[in-house]
């Protein structure tokens, strides 16, 4: 790793590849290819997930992400369609680390609601979110919360060189570089 200006940088490449959906943020393919990641970009839709972390022809990882604006959306009927969340948490199962990651801020809660609104037709229940990840954890895919994109790039990052045992360049508080097998 290498820093500049607070910036954390990786030295080369990822040995692994990320397939990433079609329709996921132009920004988030950028910030993935800027911290070393080799990306291909292709529509998922019909194998699930939005990101798919691949190493040797192998899918390792399967990552569908919703920020919370989106986890309303696909949870609600629209337009006579039922929701679709479950369906596509469905369909990552079968992958070997299936993870759902819900980005965002929750609002504050005020301690006489148990709901508040959050844009113009939604409602947001205080157990929402919580609800949604222990049915992953019974159907066996990690939850994980992140607050911004910014933090799931990392973490989408940070998965891919722990799942790839990739030789790491680290800096040391001393400023000295160090090659080693583990991060710490």
């Amino acid at each position: 790793m290498i820093k500049r200006d607070g910036e954390e940088r990786w030295e080369g490449r990822l040995k692994m590849r990320i397939l990433v959906d079609a329709y996921e943020h132009k920004q988030i393919r950028t910030y993935l290819t800027e911290l070393g990641c080799e990306i291909e970009v292709k529509d998922l839709r019909k194998l699930g997930g939005d990101y798919h972390l691949i190493e040797n022809s192998d899918t390792v990882a399967i990552i569908e992400r919703k920020t919370i604006r989106d986890l309303l959306l696909s949870t609600t009927q629209k337009q006579g369609r039922s929701s679709h969340l479950f369906d596509q948490l469905t369909k990552i199962k079968k992958y070997k680390l299936p993870i759902f990651i819900i980005e965002g801020r929750t609002p504050k809660w005020s301690s006489d609601w148990d709901c508040i609104s959050y844009g113009k037709h939604y409602t947001l229940h205080r157990n929402f979110i919580i609800g949604i990840q222990i049915w992953c954890m019974k159907n066996n895919i990690f939850p994980i919360r992140t607050e911004s994109t910014d933090e799931t790039v990392r973490f989408i990052v940070q998965l891919a060189k722990k799942l790839s045992n990739q030789t790491k360049t680290k800096i040391l508080s001393r400023g000295t570089l160090n090659r080693a097998n583990s991060m710490t």
